[in-house]
Formats: structure tokens, sequence, C-alpha cells
């Protein structure tokens, strides 16, 4: 009995250390799958005193190898990525560089080996528009009018800056070559 009861209690403490070990492993954003760990070998075992004989003192010395499920962070990504540009509206394009990942709680095992977890995920997106559209929605425009009608007709995140040459001059142009238009990423 006590035997047992040091092997297990020496199996748990190992297991834990394992789980310690195997996160302290991963690099960032990497996702352990704690509850897929699971004893892959007895490395080695050592009692003493080795025959099952009376003794004032029961030691132990035991290795074992574990494994764990890891879902690295650029599987994850790929995989939101994959999602998001699925649904991806028509008219807009997916910013580089501006996609977040968050695991939201842990990851809950199924039975059949199966691991699910939440995501929160965020991308930047910019709308394209087209430089003849916004010159054709301000052609002849008063400078005010003009600004309100792009923001009405395009999707865009903050107003238009509209500068006239000469500045005092009352109307966008109206022969389209002569609006320039210049687009700003976020």
């Amino acid at each position: 009995a006590d035997r047992k009861r040091l092997s297990d209690e020496l199996n748990a403490s190992l297991r834990e250390t394992a789980l310690a070990e195997l996160e302290k492993g991963l690099s960032p954003g990497d996702l352990l799958i704690a509850a897929s760990l699971e004893l892959v070998e007895v490395l080695e075992e050592n009692f003493q005193p080795q025959s099952q004989q009376p003794a004032d003192q029961l030691i132990l010395h035991r290795r074992l190898e574990f494994k764990a499920g890891v879902v690295r962070f650029e599987d994850q990504q790929r995989l939101v990525e994959a999602v998001f540009n699925a649904n991806l509206p028509p008219g807009f394009t997916a910013l580089p560089e501006t996609l977040h990942l968050e695991v939201v709680g842990a990851p809950e095992s199924g039975e059949d080996r199966s691991a699910t977890w939440k995501l929160h995920a965020v991308r930047y997106l910019q709308a394209q528009i087209s430089d003849s559209q916004a010159v054709q929605l301000s052609l002849g425009l008063p400078k005010a009018q003009a600004a309100e009608r792009l923001q009405d007709s395009l999707a865009l995140e903050e107003p238009p800056q509209i500068r006239l040459l000469p500045d005092w001059w009352p109307r966008l142009p109206i022969l389209p070559f002569r609006i320039q238009i210049h687009n700003q990423s976020p």
C-alpha cells in the first residue's frame, strides 16, 4: 500500500512538473493542450528497499516521459486568416500586420482526442476606393458639399480632407484631370 501511494503521489508530481516544463518550452502564442498530457514511457524506476521488505523509509526514483498536444501560434494565425479571408466583404482589403489573436479561456478536450478553445481575433480592413469614383463624386461641387458626398458614398473612416488651390476658390474643378487624390492608410 505504501509503494502504491508513493508511486501515485510521485506520478502526480511528475505530471505537474512535465506540464510546467512543456509550458516553459513553448514559443509565445503557442497553446498547450494540458488535458492531452499522457505518459509515454517509464524510463527508470528504483524502489529502496527493492523487495517488499519492512523498512523505516521507502524511496522511489522514477523518470517518466510525457507527451502533450501543442497548437503552434502560426497554425492558429493561418486558420483565422483563412476564415477572415473567406468572409472578406467585397471592396475591402486586409491591412498587413494587423491580425491580433488572443486565446479566451483554457482549451477543453473531447472524448475523441479533439480539443476546442475560443479565440478572440481582430484584423483591420481598408476599403478599396477607386480614384476615378472619388473624382466623379466631387466634380464641380463646393468643398463642404463634396466632402459630405464623399463621406456618404464611400466607406471612409474619417471625413475627407479637401484642399483647393488657390484657397479662396469656391468649387472643385469641373475637369477630372485637375483633381488629385491621395489615399492614406491608417
